[in-house]
């Protein structure tokens, strides 16, 4: 099974639109991560044997 993630976020002079395509199904996001970035909280999956989202 392949992950994929299309994200659409309303900001005050548009919108952000962002993708990401996960080609590994071994590939496994069990943690969910939370981060602030610009005075926003944002979750995203991160693969738990390298890091990555």
């Amino acid at each position: 099974m392949l992950m994929c993630t299309v994200t659409y976020l309303p900001v005050a002079n548009g919108f952000v639109l962002t993708h990401n395509r996960d080609e590994a199904p071994t590939r496994s996001p069990q943690i969910i991560s939370r981060e602030k970035r610009f005075g926003t909280e944002i979750l995203f999956p991160k693969d738990t044997k390298t890091g990555g989202t």
